[in-house]
């Protein structure tokens, strides 16, 4: 075996509590028991993968979610985590083993909330603030839509970004739902009104290095969408996602399931195929493989910015 992957996204829930426009996150999919994820850990552990991102849906529906952190930590994984931020006041006492929280803001209270639901805003705020007491690395994710990708909006959350000393992916709203791909998205961009703001991140950045996460090379690869430009894929060599029925695959644009991690095997999943796309869009994925395949400019971005966040971010 070539390449043992060393990074898994794991879906433990498609539940959610909100209802983003652009998700449309199924509700009522199956999940995992807490000693069937508990086995699935053992296997990863085996097979010698060392970061754990848990991601949904929304994590933190799950009664069970301190546990399986906290199982996790012990059995030495780095433990990452994305949330909405609604329900972090209930478990931030239990949580500290938790290496970095990412949420999403998607613009100022109004617009962000348009698209995110109803006091989603002051909810991630009010969640950062109280990770920041707590000394958390925190992060932001930002999705393009047709209701945000104005200026305007993305001042509004470098200046958040930057109150927090935390940082920002930017990324595109996908043409179909996230969670439901025979559905359109109703606030997906226009070519014309994405690839200016595009632009206007790619200045921003050269203002604020350290504060927007994608680099040059991964900014100028987002550019491309909705077309896409070919990019070597790092799935199956670096990284995996794991369903939340145990479903091994490589995101969710590429839902091939290579093997089911409770049913089957996992030294005999694939490893190192050399695997193209052209149609990634997901800003730290498309990080990932421009590292993995040598862009030099993608590389120093993220020790830098790793630097950043170690030091400066908490």
């Amino acid at each position: 075996m070539s390449f043992i992957p060393k990074i898994i996204s794991w879906i433990l829930t498609y539940r959610c509590n909100r209802n983003c426009i652009y998700c449309g996150s199924p509700s009522n999919q199956g999940e995992l028991s807490t000693k069937e994820l508990i086995i699935c850990a053992k296997k990863l552990k085996d097979f010698g993968v060392r970061r754990i991102y848990f991601t949904g849906g929304e994590p933190l529906i799950r009664e069970d979610f301190v546990e399986i952190v906290n199982v996790c930590s012990k059995m030495g994984f780095l433990v990452y985590l994305n949330t909405n931020g609604d329900y972090i006041g209930r478990v931030i006492g239990d949580i500290k083993d938790v290496k970095k929280v990412t949420l999403s803001l998607d613009g100022p209270e109004e617009i962000n909330d348009s698209i995110r639901g109803e006091n989603s805003y002051k909810n991630t705020i009010e969640a950062v603030e109280i990770l920041k007491r707590r000394n958390f690395e925190v992060s932001f994710y930002t999705v393009l839509s047709e209701l945000n990708s104005f200026p305007f909006v993305i001042d509004h959350i470098l200046n958040i970004v930057k109150f927090f000393k935390a940082t920002v992916f930017f990324q595109p709203a996908k043409r179909y739902l996230l969670r439901n791909p025979n559905v359109k998205n109703p606030i997906f961009p226009s070519k014309e009104k994405y690839k200016n703001i595009i632009n206007y991140i790619f200045d921003r950045k050269r203002r604020n290095y350290l504060y927007i996460a994608n680099s040059f090379s991964g900014l100028k690869h987002l550019g491309y969408f909705p077309e896409g430009k070919v990019i070597n894929c790092a799935g199956t060599r670096l990284f995996y996602r794991l369903e939340n029925n145990a479903d091994l695959i490589i995101c969710s644009q590429n839902r091939t399931v290579f093997g089911n991690l409770l049913k089957d095997d996992i030294r005999k999943f694939p490893s190192g195929k050399n695997i193209k796309c052209s149609n990634c869009t997901f800003a730290a994925k498309v990080e990932a493989n421009l590292i993995f395949q040598g862009n030099l400019e993608s590389s120093i971005n993220y020790v830098l910015i790793s630097f950043f966040r170690k030091y400066f971010n908490r």
